[in-house]
């Protein structure tokens, strides 16, 4: 009811962002060298959540191990392709760029159909850029692995967020350097995010200009 005055105290502890979670899952399944440990209040609750996007991992070969207020992820050597849809009541739209990103990395071809929002394939342009071979035939993304980001000194561009996430990830694995305009969208959705790519070895920099 309007004119309510809120005067008490109240604490509430928050999870960690979901996708967050799924952007550093797939930064130790594919970048690190050593198992990565993503701790967080609630972890339990991000699992349970993240229930569609933990079964398509694991059906690629991630391995993940889970605890009540951590998950560790393993390095992964051999990822096998996948065929998901992307729906309202399943795996998050936010997460596919990220899930294609890792299925490059797969033998075989890897299907990702979107029924969410069709405009989420922005990143494909600069994943072909440097090297992936992905094609999209109406709502869904192609990915015929592995095909493994690995062309060095191109400059793309990140239409948003996710694709932001994903496109660095990628240029990370590419030994060279890589430009990607658009990167001030990471700001609005990762908490100290090149900070920590730093302290795990990531030669990262971010700059800005007229362009």
């Amino acid at each position: 009811h309007g004119g309510t005055n809120l005067t008490r105290d109240a604490g509430l502890t928050l999870i960690p962002d979901l996708i967050e979670v799924v952007t550093w899952i797939v930064t130790g399944a594919k970048l690190a060298t050593a198992p990565l440990r993503i701790s967080g209040p609630g972890m339990d609750r991000v699992t349970r959540a993240l229930q569609p996007e933990l079964d398509v991992l694991r059906a690629m070969g991630v391995r993940l191990e889970l605890g009540s207020d951590h998950l560790i992820v393993h390095p992964a050597e051999a990822l096998r392709p996948v065929r998901f849809v992307v729906a309202s009541h399943g795996v998050y739209s936010d997460a596919q760029p990220l899930l294609a990103l890792l299925a490059c990395h797969a033998a075989g071809r890897s299907e990702i159909k979107e029924m969410v929002w069709t405009s989420r394939f922005g990143y494909a342009d600069g994943l072909r850029s440097l090297g992936a071979s992905l094609s999209i035939e109406g709502a869904t993304l192609i990915i015929d692995g592995p095909c493994v980001p690995q062309r060095p000194d191109q400059v793309i561009g990140a239409p948003d967020l996710r694709a932001a996430a994903a496109l660095l990830l990628a240029a990370l694995g590419v030994t060279g350097c890589t430009v990607i305009s658009g990167a001030h969208h990471l700001e609005r959705g990762y908490d100290r995010f090149l900070p920590q790519l730093r302290a795990l070895g990531a030669n990262v920099e971010l700059v800005s200009g007229p362009d």
